[in-house]
């Protein structure tokens, strides 16, 4: 019974979503979307907010949410999902596969980012960050479970805010002017990573990482606050 119930608010809620987008354009991510949506699906507004409770905010966050959830599933299946290729190409296909699903509602997307890097959000914003590097690394295989899964996901935060911020006024066919910036930032990690592997076998990076391990043991009951730990 709760899983048909489950499973009937996660289909009310696509629908919010999908009927949302149109109003979305006008009125941005707001309460007033949602009251729209509302009027137009007869749904009660009481209804809405069981499933959003903070309104336009958690609106956004899902419909973030569903596309990361949409890149996971056609990413799972993509001819560029290769085990066979280096890290840095399965990246950068993973990036370009999350923004085509971007591609399809890009006012919508934009609307969200503005709303989420407000100072009132930005936690909202960051976790949501977070989660779409966390979704993309584990799309790619990814199994670390000690500093580096955070490293990893740190790294792939910034890199995937800026090309959000590229993306966002780039008119180019295809995107391609932000398809060339994801390959050109990736590099730039790339040599940040080939400098951090000629560091760790110097006796300072030793030294400093059996200091960490000591206390990492009493670290790890943390990370349940991290999204996709």
């Amino acid at each position: 019974m709760d899983s048909r119930k489950g499973k009937a608010e996660q289909n009310l809620a696509h629908a919010v979503i999908d009927a949302a987008l149109k109003h979305v354009v006008f009125n941005g991510w707001s309460d007033q979307t949602l009251k729209k949506v509302c009027l137009e699906l007869k749904l009660s507004e009481q209804k809405a907010y069981q499933i959003f409770k903070r309104g336009g905010v958690d609106l956004a966050l899902a419909f973030h949410k569903r596309d990361d959830e949409q890149f996971q599933a056609q990413f799972a299946l993509s001819e560029f999902n290769k085990p066979d290729q280096r890290i840095r190409d399965r990246i950068q296909s993973a990036i370009n596969s999350r923004l085509d699903i971007a591609s399809k509602n890009k006012e919508a997307v934009k609307r969200s980012m503005s709303l989420l890097t407000s100072p009132l959000y930005l936690s909202d914003g960051t976790k949501a960050l977070w989660s779409t590097s966390d979704i993309i690394w584990t799309a790619i295989g990814d199994e670390s479970n000690d500093l580096n899964w955070y490293s990893k996901r740190l790294i792939l935060s910034s890199v995937y805010s800026a090309v959000m911020i590229f993306w966002i006024e780039d008119e180019s066919e295809n995107f391609s002017a932000t398809k060339d910036f994801v390959k050109r930032r990736i590099s730039d990690v790339m040599e940040i990573e080939r400098f951090k592997s000629t560091f760790k076998k110097s006796l300072i990076w030793t030294d400093f990482l059996s200091k960490f391990q000591m206390s990492y043991a009493d670290m790890k009951k943390f990370k349940e606050s991290f999204p996709g730990w």
